[in-house]
């Protein structure tokens, strides 16, 4: 009871200090947001009216411009020149067939026409009409008679914009177009022809509001000379003197307070670069004040809430906490004895923390001791190919500080002078100041190894080149003499873009370290400088180590069985060196392994079975290796023999899982896909051909048409940005695909499935 008044005590005076300490900010950020956002609230309003508007300025720019680019396309038809009609009547049908297909492709225009000059017809993307029964019958324009049109359409010299007006559609319909018209050819000083883009003034009030989504704003494109081309409704406001004479002075990009007879607008406006166009957002001043006081009653009404609900939960809180506390007050007089007994809970716990503390640094001290002994295993796990991934090996060295992040690795040996003795300790410091010593290019850890006065780094890097990478090592070879009088004699592996080659590269450097009988002392000798002077085989197995692939792949014990008795007899019958047939069998171990591994998930001997770097450097005798090989692959058979069921289902879910998330990628390839898996190209098409029964580029072509024959179904998108959803870069090739797959050009199928 003592102690549950003592704690009592203790959370009242808390929670009255917290409940002050919250209510008054609370309060005095209440008054400073009154007065704050009456300001900013109202500037960034205008400023997302704003930038709306240049948003539709760009994108009504962008159809126009794509308006500009038809007439030039339609120049390179025959069909469109003049004696083609005359010559050969049929080619109606194929200028209706190129306009239908302009017009399929671009939902910004609703009818495309052509017109030969002085001809009696005018021809469409829907049908053919002669004068006076497109402009009288078909569109009946309220202010463009017969005489006006055939005198614009026979006359015009450059391009020519009728602002939107109403038409009556054949004699039922009520719309509103705008009327674009282009002389044909464009850029002729005598143009024959006349191309009329009909615009449904609908079509881009969508694209405004679908852009701005303000129900209360209303948004007027103007031309040049101020009329108006469009806008989302009619106010007598649009007619004032005041207006006109305000829109007069625009010439660039702002926002500004107005005032109109007797009602406040906030103005955003554009003016356009390019065609001299102007887009005007006009928004009541009495709808942003509303929004204004709105978030503003929000915000306090928030703060209230915030300080009564604050208030209940410290209450809460601390009540229901208390046993809580009592019972870790009483696990730590329990746990730790010579704790001093007191009756005030908190003080026996922050007692019992600064003993965890004071642990936990002694504890730290120790970790940081041993850091050397767990990067020396880690490296060696990675050397001996026993990390699954970089991300494993990362994950373990995050702790230890080493890390790598480049695509590329390799090992360097460093074999010290003879005369060379170093203790434990010595090395240590060697190999760290050899570490500081390496590039912002470089990633690089070392460990001792397991010959004696030899130091081996496994590093990783991407851009830098060999000879880049040896004027380095000439530096710390130089370093290492100058600072500990020591010489030295390095050898560098190859560089692999897979970790399990890394034991590869090992045995590469160890081989180059060998060959200073040959080159020299206190040389950097690289494997490939090795290579070219050395006896290397005619013929490397490399037909026979894809083929082992694929044998494991399919599960074929037989093959799998002949290819490895005919590689080992190479190893044995062709005279091949020590060294050689050391890289040889890695590469065949590791292809056998890496690749059951990949289909046989449960193969449980894996790991311990991986090729041991370290042992494959121990054999003295070719007959050695050779036993190597035999024993691991034959090993791998049986348990291909005796686990099958499933790994093929478990392997193609992975590799249809894999398709389905990166195929509407851009760059997604099979020779990607193939990278991912660890397999050639030409093994996993083969693969998946067996088990799916078809290739992969039919079912990724598939996967995509579905994909955008229901983006064409479900969305009002444009077939440019279909294209961009699936992975196409062109669009043109995918209507192309499309039509082989579907029989119908993607507009034909979205118009089809809208009228079912």
């Amino acid at each position: 009871m003592k102690n549950f008044h003592s704690f009592s005590r203790v959370f009242f005076k808390y929670l009255i200090s917290y409940m002050i300490i919250l209510l008054i900010p609370s309060l005095i950020m209440g008054i400073l947001v009154y007065n704050y956002f009456m300001n900013i609230l109202e500037e960034e309003i205008l400023n997302r009216n704003l930038d709306a508007m240049i948003k539709v300025n760009h994108i009504v720019e962008q159809q126009m411009e794509e308006l500009k680019k038809i007439p030039l396309q339609l120049y390179g038809n025959e069909e469109f020149l003049p004696y083609s009609i005359k010559h050969n009547p049929t080619n109606i049908i194929d200028i209706k067939k190129i306009l239908f297909d302009y017009d399929i492709t671009n939902d910004f225009i609703h009818e495309i026409c052509f017109y030969f000059r002085n001809d009696s017809y005018i021809y469409s993307s829907i049908s053919s009409y002669t004068l006076p029964s497109f402009i009288g019958f078909v569109y009946n324009y309220a202010h463009w008679n017969f005489s006006s049109f055939n005198e614009d359409i026979n006359s015009i010299s450059r391009p020519t914009l009728r602002l939107a007006e109403d038409v009556t559609v054949l004699k039922n319909e009520k719309k509103r177009f705008i009327t674009y018209m282009y002389p044909f050819p464009s850029n002729s000083a005598k143009p024959y022809g006349t191309i009329i883009f009909l615009i449904d003034e609908d079509s881009l009030k969508y694209l405004i509001r679908n852009n701005l989504g303000k129900d209360e704003a209303n948004t007027v494109i103007l031309d040049h000379e101020g009329g108006i081309v469009t806008s989302l409704w009619h106010d007598d406001y649009l007619e004032s003197t005041e207006f006109k004479s305000l829109i007069s002075k625009i010439r660039n990009t702002g926002t500004r307070i107005i005032e109109i007879g007797n009602s406040k607008y906030c103005l955003s406006y554009v003016r356009s670069g390019n065609t001299g166009w102007t887009y005007v957002t006009l928004v009541p001043s009495e709808v942003i004040l509303k929004k204004v006081s709105d978030v503003r009653t929000k915000f306090l009404l928030g703060t209230v809430m915030i300080i009564l609900l604050g208030g209940m939960a410290i209450y809460f809180l601390m009540a229901v906490n208390y046993n809580p506390i009592k019972k870790l007050k009483i696990f730590a007089e329990e746990s730790w004895r010579h704790i001093p007994m007191e009756n005030n809970e908190i003080n026996v716990i922050k007692l019992a923390l600064t003993h965890l503390t004071v642990n936990g640094k002694v504890l730290a001290g120790k970790m940081r001791n041993s850091r050397e002994a767990l990067k020396e295993f880690l490296l060696l796990d990675f050397l001996k190919g026993n990390i699954k991934n970089i991300r494993d090996f990362n994950n373990r060295g995050r702790d230890i500080g080493i890390c790598f992040t480049k695509p590329d690795y390799r090992v360097v040996v460093i074999s010290l002078d003879g005369n060379t003795s170093l203790t434990g300790n010595q090395e240590n410091e060697i190999i760290k100041r050899i570490e500081d010593k390496f590039p912002d290019e470089i990633e690089g850890y070392g460990k001792g190894s397991i010959e004696a006065n030899k130091i081996l780094f496994i590093m990783a890097h991407d851009t830098i080149s060999d000879s880049m990478l040896k004027i380095q090592l000439l530096f710390i070879q130089q370093y290492l003499n100058e600072k500990w009088k020591i010489k030295s004699t390095i050898g560098v592996g190859k560089r692999y873009g897979l970790i399990n080659q890394v034991g590869k590269s090992y045995i590469e450097a160890s081989t180059s370290i060998d060959y200073r009988l040959v080159k020299g002392k206190n040389k950097v000798i690289f494997f490939d400088e090795v290579m070219a002077r050395a006896v290397r085989l005619e013929y490397y197995p490399l037909k026979e180590l894809e083929e082992l692939e694929l044998s494991v792949l399919q599960g074929n014990i037989d093959k799998i069985e002949e290819i490895i008795i005919k590689l080992i007899r190479i190893i044995k019958e062709d005279n091949t060196p020590l060294f050689v047939a050391r890289c040889l069998c890695f590469d065949i171990i590791n292809t056998a392994i890496k690749t059951t591994y990949l289909i046989y998930k449960g193969f449980a001997k894996c790991k311990s079975e991986y090729p041991d770097t370290i042992l494959l450097m121990e054999f003295h005798t070719v007959e050695e290796v050779a036993e190597a090989v035999r024993r691991i692959c034959f090993d791998i058979c049986s348990y291909i023999r005796e686990d099958k069921t499933g790994s093929h289902e478990s392997m193609m879910k992975r590799i249809y899982g894999y398709i389905h998330a990166n195929y509407q990628d851009y760059s997604f390839s099979v020779q990607n896909m193939a990278d991912d898996f660890g397999m050639s190209i030409s093994n996993l098409s083969h693969y998946f051909k067996v088990q799916a029964g078809q290739t992969l580029s039919q079912y990724i072509n598939r996967l995509k048409i579905e994909k955008a024959k229901e983006l064409l179904r479900s969305e009002n998108a444009s077939l440019k940005n279909v294209v961009e959803q699936i992975g196409y870069s062109d669009v043109s090739s995918f209507i192309k695909k499309f039509k082989q797959l579907v029989g119908q050009t993607p507009g034909e199928y979205r118009k089809l499935y809208q009228n079912q």
